[in-house]
């Protein structure tokens, strides 16, 4: 009985043990480029690459020019340097961690969406906070005359893009194709809402005139007034180009 008993304890123990090393976080590489919306200047953002703290270098209207590197396990960290830091003073961090999100499975080549919160308008410079964003970037997953919606509110939004509804939280949509409206004079419409107990109010109702042969993230931001319910957008879009045949 004895016997039994410990056989089954050092059974249990095993199977834990091997859960607990399953979830262990694996190491990931991470190609991505970067794009900044909301209010900031986006000046003096780093990242840690996994070996070192590297600044980021923001273009005002497109993805960066840079690509950065980053190998470590699949979560991705920006940082701030600290102020009151001086390599006299022990114990004080020389880095102020001002976001973090986890890099999704299977995904390589990113764009990093680093969104400002609207206190960093009015506050000191290491007090500034940024959501961030990765998203599948690869030309083969996200293609020519797509668009896809990025929600930043961090409110639950319902809406409509083209003739497609959506549920949308925090985080991207699935990418439309949006090839039957290019070069339109009326463009896609894409409309959203959120509930209230009164029922759903309405924060955005517009059609959106795309080009051809691009892709294209339609970024939500938060409303820039406090009293307001209409919500801020910034279009993200890069062209692609057909390959000719050879």
């Amino acid at each position: 009985m004895v016997r039994h008993i410990t056989t089954l304890i050092i059974a249990l123990f095993t199977l834990v043990s091997l859960q607990s090393n399953a979830t262990e976080l694996t190491d990931v590489t991470l190609d991505f480029r970067i794009f900044g919306t909301g209010p900031d200047d986006f000046k003096g953002l780093f990242f840690f690459n996994g070996k070192t703290y590297e600044e980021l270098s923001f273009n005002r209207t497109s993805r960066s020019t840079t690509t950065y590197h980053y190998q470590g396990k699949p979560i991705l960290d920006l940082y701030l340097q600290n102020p009151n830091f001086t390599a006299e003073q022990l114990g004080e961090p020389q880095y102020i961690q001002a976001g973090s999100t986890n890099i999704p499975d299977n995904v390589s080549t990113s764009i990093v969406i680093i969104a400002a919160e609207l206190q960093n308008r009015n506050v000191a410079r290491a007090q500034r906070r940024y959501q961030a964003f990765v998203m599948n970037d690869a030309k083969e997953t996200f293609g020519v005359n797509a668009v896809c919606i990025l929600n930043t509110t961090r409110v639950q939004l319902y809406g409509k893009v083209g003739e497609h509804t959506l549920s949308l939280a925090s985080g991207e949509s699935q990418q439309f194709d949006y090839t039957r409206y290019s070069g339109t004079e009326k463009g896609i419409p894409i409309l959203f809402a959120f509930k209230t107990k009164n029922g759903p109010r309405l924060v955005m109702s517009n059609n959106i005139r795309l080009a051809k042969n691009r892709r294209v993230i339609l970024i939500l931001q938060p409303p820039r007034h406090p009293n307001s319910t209409r919500i801020e957008t910034r279009t993200l879009s890069e062209a692609i180009y057909p390959k000719k045949p050879e």
